[in-house]
């Protein structure tokens, strides 16, 4: 038994030269502890300083951090070069409060028209609530799910690259 957890924690040991951690962009706001993470993969919408009326989308690739520059799959850009950055994961209220009135709304109509199926009729007030439901519910999920940081004296960029490198073995 003893040679077993041997074995066991020898192997976990030897192999921590194949675990690689992470790089990510992170905003941080100055004097607070909470910080925003887009890591390799992560889709990230930003307005560049060059382009401040357009808001652009693309596919984190890289993150060199020497240079402090993104790379994207249709080109880089200088961190220094990001003007506002937008999130859309960040209100989870305002999701909730949206697929109520989602449900709401499906509920009407399916009782609606089971009500139809059984001698009811159906009026244009069951559309009218349903859609009313739907459509505030889509409103309130698109203005309050979003949230822009703009970089600059309060919020900055920051690139983290937490790999670790293989030691050098010298016999």
């Amino acid at each position: 038994m003893r040679y077993q957890y041997l074995i066991l924690f020898s192997f976990l040991f030897l192999n921590t030269s194949f675990i690689t951690a992470q790089k990510f962009l992170q905003i941080e706001k100055v004097g607070s502890f909470k910080v925003e993470k887009f890591y390799i993969g992560d889709e990230i919408t930003f307005q560049s300083m060059d382009e401040k009326n357009l808001w652009r989308t693309e596919v984190i690739k890289d993150l060199i951090l020497d240079e402090d520059i993104l790379v994207f799959n249709k080109g880089m850009l200088k961190m220094k070069d990001i003007y506002k950055i937008r999130t859309f994961h960040g209100a989870s209220g305002a999701k909730k409060i949206a697929y109520s009135l989602y449900s709401f709304g499906a509920g009407w109509v399916l009782f609606s028209l089971v009500d139809a199926v059984f001698g009811g009729t159906l009026t244009w007030g069951v559309a009218i609530v349903s859609g009313t439901a739907f459509a505030t519910g889509w409103l309130i999920k698109k203005i309050f799910s979003t949230r822009t940081y703009k970089i600059g004296n309060r919020r900055r960029l920051r690139i983290l690259d937490l790999t670790f490198k293989k030691p050098q073995y010298h016999p």
